[in-house]
């Protein structure tokens, strides 16, 4: 059992943390040659649909490339939820654990105790970033131009609590991917990463079927497309 430390807006584990609410603004970045951010349009949210996308924001699902064997990176998909001029962030959406994130830690998360903890990177010292599709989870932000977000998780336990929302709406991931600016760029333009906007029932998914199914169908629909 992980003990915790509660400090003024940032939860801290002794060994993780918990810093959900306040991560910072990703929509202030100036444009560049090598910053372009990509602007998402409106799809059908059906299981599984993609659209294939060029330049990165927040939002943006990374495909790992069939050529790609990175321990960690190999056969995963990832989403960035902090795209800004200091670095970009995501978390692999497809690496669960057999832990849940009441597990974990020694925080009272509630109802939320039973959610699966998933592996988001390998980045972050130990921390544990929580990802939904709630707009009225207060202290929380949006993702980019879509309907996620992340943080809120004193806001979440009470609407769980109070039957406004079910805890499978929320994800729990532990740590994250990192970049340097222009990093993930590089690696985008030589062809380990396809980019995409996949839909938020493929990102929210929990179960152990999608762990196995996401990135395989993810790499067919590309082939499809004649992407990879």
């Amino acid at each position: 059992m992980i003990h915790m430390l509660i400090t003024t807006n940032i939860l801290l584990f002794a060994s993780i943390n918990l810093s959900l609410a306040f991560l910072p603004s990703i929509h202030n970045v100036v444009p560049t040659a090598s910053n372009l951010r990509a602007k998402p349009l409106k799809f059908t949210q059906r299981p599984f649909s993609l659209q294939p996308v060029e330049g990165l924001d927040a939002g943006v699902v990374l495909i790992a490339s069939p050529t790609d064997f990175g321990h960690f990176t190999q056969k995963s998909v990832a989403l960035i939820y902090e795209y800004s001029n200091e670095a970009t962030k995501a978390v692999v959406l497809d690496k669960g654990t057999p832990f849940t994130i009441g597990e974990m830690t020694s925080l009272n998360v509630g109802p939320l105790h039973e959610n699966r903890l998933f592996r988001g990177g390998e980045d972050g010292g130990s921390s544990v970033v929580m990802i939904h599709g709630r707009h009225d989870i207060e202290n929380s932000l949006r993702i980019g131009d879509t309907n996620l977000f992340v943080g809120g998780l004193t806001s979440a336990v009470k609407a769980v609590e109070e039957g406004r929302v079910q805890a499978e709406e929320f994800k729990f991931f532990f740590n994250f991917m990192r970049w340097s600016p222009g990093a993930l760029e590089e690696q985008v333009a030589e062809g380990k990463w396809s980019t995409a906007f996949i839909s938020d029932r493929c990102i929210l998914s929990q179960s152990t079927k999608s762990d196995q199914e996401l990135w395989p169908k993810m790499n067919r629909m590309l082939k499809e497309m004649g992407l990879v």
